[in-house]
């Protein structure tokens, strides 16, 4: 318990640092538990980043997919943020139901694909961000549908974001997730692949000096979709 303490939620500062801060606002009593969520979204989004092949991230998310079914059976497995999930749960009677969501929808995502259209993006943010907000607010005793409706919604709004600031990142790796329907902004097109040689003109695109230089080029892959 001590290591937990000690360490997870400084992990969560160094890897989410938003997420973090807003556990600090939580009453006292239901921070430990909101570290432990925000620690599970954690090991599983970087996931994706810290493997060479689907077939490694395939059997972490199998791992954690087990994990969560071992914990509604009273049994965690001997890990750090497992246990500490462990305990949330029992504490707070959260829905095994959005876990499962997570995982599966990260799952999908290991694919280095951009996101078909932005419906595709939110359905993404919609089983990420605002399942682990649905599971906050059980955590907080709060359900209730009106709550639901302002969680899903901000999720995919989280979601968004997220994958804007995240382009010029991507584009250092020459990969793009942008939704393929923004990104057909002109008739010129080039493929993903040739992304790296545009990563100029994406990272000037984000630029409140030069908003305008995105629709010189788009991605067009539509075999990917």
């Amino acid at each position: 318990m001590s290591t937990w303490k000690n360490s997870r939620p400084h992990e969560n500062e160094k890897r989410d640092y938003e997420g973090f801060l807003c556990s600090l606002l939580l009453p006292a009593e239901s921070r430990t538990s909101a570290f432990a969520l925000r620690a599970f979204n954690v090991e599983l989004a970087q996931i994706k980043d810290s493997i060479t092949q689907k077939t490694i991230g395939l059997m972490r998310m199998q791992f954690w997919r087990e994990a969560v079914e071992n914990i509604y059976c009273d049994n965690p497995p001997h890990q750090p943020v497992a246990t500490e999930l462990w305990r949330a749960v029992k504490r707070h009677n959260l829905t095994k139901m959005w876990f499962m969501k997570i995982i599966d929808e990260r799952e999908k995502n290991l694919d280095d694909r951009a996101y078909c259209n932005i419906q595709e993006l939110e359905t993404y943010a919609e089983n990420t961000q605002s399942a682990l907000l649905y599971l906050t607010l059980e955590m907080l005793g709060v359900r209730d549908i009106h709550a639901d409706h302002a969680a899903s919604h901000i999720g995919k709004a989280q979601g968004i974001v997220t994958c804007l600031r995240a382009t010029p990142y991507h584009s250092t790796r020459q990969k793009v997730f942008l939704p393929m329907d923004i990104c057909m902004l002109a008739e010129h097109l080039v493929s993903i692949s040739a992304a790296g040689k545009y990563r100029r003109v994406l990272l000037e695109s984000l630029s409140p000096v030069k908003p305008t230089c995105l629709p010189l080029c788009s991605f067009h892959t539509p075999e990917r979709c």
